[in-house]
C-alpha cells in the first residue's frame, strides 16, 4: 500500500506546480480532504472515487490506475491470508474471569502489581521484536483469525501493555499469536503472574 500512495504521490508532483491542490480537489468532488490525504499517506487503499478524483485531477490514466489499485488490493488480500492459522489448544487452558483490574494508585496507594508490571514490560519487548506494530495493527492481526479464541480491541490492549489490566489467558494468546511469540513460553509466564 506505501508504494500505492508513493506513485500516487509521484502523479502529483508530475503534474507541476499549476496542478490542483488536494483543497481544489476536495472542493470539486466533495469529498472530504481528509479521505484525500489518507490516500496520499497510505493509510488505507483509496475507493474508486477518490483514486479518480485524484488521478483525474491530476492528468493520470483511470484505467491504468484502476489496475494498480486492483493490484495492491489483491497484494494486500494475499498478505492476510499468508499468516499462519493458530491450531486449537491440545490440552484445556485454565479458566479465570475475564479481566482483572489492577488497582489504581488511588485507589490502594501502591499502583499495578510488579508483577503485573513486569508482565507488561515483557509483552512490549514482545512487541518491539516484532517490529512495533500498532495496537490497531495488533487488534486487526487478531481479528483476521478465526481460529483465536477472542478479538480484542486495540484500547484494551493498551491497558494490557502498559499493564493495567492482567489479561486472561484468551487475550495473553492472541496477543502472542499476533507477535510471532513462542505460546507455550507465554502460557508459563501467565500462570506464573497468576499464581502470585
Amino acid at each position: 500500500m506505501a508504494r500505492f500512495a508513493l506513485e500516487l504521490r509521484a502523479l502529483r508532483d508530475a503534474a507541476g506546480f499549476d496542478a490542483p491542490t488536494v483543497d481544489q480537489i476536495a472542493a470539486r468532488s466533495h469529498i472530504p480532504r481528509s479521505t484525500l490525504y489518507a490516500a496520499l499517506r497510505g493509510r488505507r487503499v483509496p475507493t474508486r472515487p477518490v483514486l479518480g478524483a485524484l488521478v483525474t485531477a491530476w492528468g493520470g490514466d483511470p484505467a491504468e490506475w484502476l489496475m494498480k489499485r486492483t493490484a495492491t488490493e489483491a497484494e494486500l488480500e494475499a498478505a492476510r491470508h499468508r499468516r499462519p492459522v493458530v491450531p486449537a489448544p491440545r490440552e484445556p487452558l485454565p479458566s479465570v474471569p475475564a479481566v482483572e483490574r489492577a488497582p489504581l494508585p488511588q485507589q490502594s496507594g501502591i499502583g499495578p502489581s510488579r508483577g503485573a508490571a513486569g508482565f507488561a514490560a515483557d509483552l512490549r519487548r514482545l512487541r518491539m521484536e516484532a517490529g512495533n506494530p500498532s495496537l490497531r495493527q495488533i487488534a486487526d492481526r487478531i481479528r483476521g483469525n478465526d481460529a483465536l479464541p477472542t478479538t480484542v480491541s486495540h484500547s484494551s490492549l493498551g491497558d494490557v501493555f502498559r499493564g493495567r489490566r492482567i489479561p486472561t489467558w484468551a487475550v495473553v494468546r492472541c496477543i502472542v499469536w499476533a507477535l510471532d511469540g513462542d505460546e507455550r513460553e507465554w502460557q508459563e509466564r501467565w500462570l506464573r503472574l497468576r499464581s502470585t
